[in-house]
Order: structure tokens, then sequence, then C-alpha cells
């Protein structure tokens, strides 16, 4: 289940690999004709070829269109996009000026079949990794559209799309996690067995270039792009927590004088963490800058931050 970042428009999947497009669209009841808004399945997508159940879901940033990136504990990664003429911007509900009225009676617009989902079509599938898909996100728009992958081996792949016409070309950047633990000689099987893989962009304004984090096992790595090269910049261990399962960044780092970093832990541990290294892309120091804020018991399998604005 993921929401598009406006709010209005989420994609769900279910274990017969169908994903459900849902928008929020408004309807006017006949009996208080009170305006209201109400989600309304709009399209059911399916592609034979995507094989294993969908494990991860991420929307591209609106600017790109309706655009969403799958991930499969079989490997694949399958990318989908929304054709329909005028669905091709931000607002979903000023742009079809729809007005529902008892259930899907229609009134004031364009009547259009709301379960046909011909406007959605798969734009590409590969399967690059070995492993399950165990995390997938795309980056803030500022950096074009691209997006991370990882599996359950610990190998993370960069997409970024050649192709921004058609959105069926991607190239693929691998990036390699240090040879410095304890897990990069083990075998595959032991890898899918006893380690996660999660990642997570790194919120630097795109003046400052772009940077991402990768969690495997009990290690954070913190990742900057220098030119044309990766380069792990800070490795932490965690010792205090049992294995990672979920990181995030806060993305109001423009608020603060440091960025937040949540870690999530398969013993229900949520730690906080706060940056205070500069973003500059040019100072690749080594030495350690994140440190531990907050640490409290939690439930839950994935962690996130929200935004919230105050008037």
């Amino acid at each position: 289940l993921l929401h598009i970042s406006v709010g209005d428009r989420l994609v769900t999947a279910d274990i017969k690999q169908n994903f459900h497009i849902f928008d929020l669209l408004p309807t006017c009841s006949n009996y208080d004709y009170l305006f209201r808004l109400i989600w309304v399945e709009t399209s059911t997508l399916y592609d034979s070829s995507i094989v294993g159940t969908i494990s991860r879901i991420s929307w591209a940033p609106e600017c790109f269109g309706q655009l969403f990136v799958a991930g499969t504990t079989q490997k694949n990664i399958s990318i989908w996009s929304e054709t329909r003429k005028g669905y091709q911007d931000t607002y979903h509900i000023i742009r079809n000026n729809f007005v529902f009225e008892n259930g899907l009676g229609f009134k004031n617009g364009t009547f259009f079949d709301i379960n046909n989902g011909s406007s959605w079509k798969l734009t590409t599938a590969f399967s690059p990794f070995k492993g399950k898909i165990s995390n997938i996100k795309f980056a803030d728009k500022d950096h074009g559209l691209i997006f991370a992958a990882c599996d359950s081996n610990g190998i993370v792949g960069i997409f970024k799309c050649n192709d921004m016409a058609m959105k069926a070309e991607w190239e693929l950047e691998t990036l390699k996690v240090r040879k410095t633990d304890h897990f990069v000689d083990l075998g595959i099987a032991n890898m899918e067995k006893h380690y996660t893989c999660c990642l997570d962009w790194i919120p630097y304004h795109v003046s400052s270039g772009i940077g991402i984090t990768v969690a495997i096992s009990n290690h954070i790595y913190i990742f900057k792009k220098k030119s044309i090269f990766w380069n792990c910049v800070e490795t932490i261990a965690v010792n205090n927590a049992g294995i990672i399962k979920d990181i995030s960044w806060s993305k109001l780092a423009l608020f603060s004088d440091f960025y937040k970093l949540a870690s999530l832990h398969e013993d229900n541990t949520l730690i906080i963490w706060k940056s205070t290294d500069s973003p500059n892309i040019n100072e690749l120091g080594r030495n350690k800058t994140i440190s531990q804020l907050n640490k409290f018991e939690s439930i839950g399998s994935i962690v996130s931050f929200a935004f919230f604005f105050f008037h």
C-alpha cells in the first residue's frame, strides 16, 4: 500500500500479483448536498510476466507523470505508467472535474468506465538481481527520474531513466557495499536467511549532490556520489539492537541544523539518529558524524517520517 505524494491516489498489491489503483474523487449526496471525497478503485493491473509476491512499491515524483515501480520476491522489477489523455498532471480532482452522486452516478463531467484499466501499461520489466527485492525507492525529483533497489544479497542497483518520453530504457549502476564486514563473503542462501537489506535516499539539496543510505544486518552505510563514483563515507555498527529491517530519513532537514534518520529493528527497537555532517558532496571525510539521538520500543515492519504543518 502506497500513497502518491500529493495524497489523492494510492496503489495496493495482492498475493495474486494484481495492482489496484484508487483515486480520491468528489461525491455529492442527494440528501444533504454536501461535497465529500471518496476512494474509488479506478484500475486493476496485471501482467503474466510478473512472478513472485509483490514486496515493495514506490511512486515516481509526480512531475514525471503517473509512474510507479514495484519489486517482487522473485527478483522482478516492473515499471508501470498511465497514458490516459489529460492524466499526466498532479492534481487528479481538478484535472478531471468529476462529481459523483449515488455511488457511481455522474454529473458535470464526462463519463468514463471506472473499472477500465487500459489507461495503465507495463512500461518495462527486468530482473537485475539474484535475490528477492527487499526495498525500492525513487529519489527526489531534483535528482531526475532515478530509483534505487536492493535485494536480499545486499546488492544495490541505481536505475536512471534514459528515455523520458517512453520511460522504457533505464541505465543500471551497481553500488557495492564495502568489503570490510562479516557478511560479504557468505553464500546467497545464508544471505537470504540471515540478512535483510533496506535503503533510503538522503534528503540533500540538489546543489549538495546525491546520497543514499543502505542498511544490511546491523550495519548502516552512508554513500555519497562524487563525480561519477559512489563513495562509502561512513559505516555505523548498531550493536545495541536487533537486525535492521527498515530505515527512513526525515525530509524536513531544511528546518533543522541536522538530518534525522530512523532505523527500525527486528526486536521492535526504533532508533532516531542525527547527522551533523556537512551536506557538501566534496567533503568526503570518513570521521563518524551520525550519533544516536533517541531509542525506544516500537511495533511495526516499516518506518517513515511524516510531514506536519502548523498554521
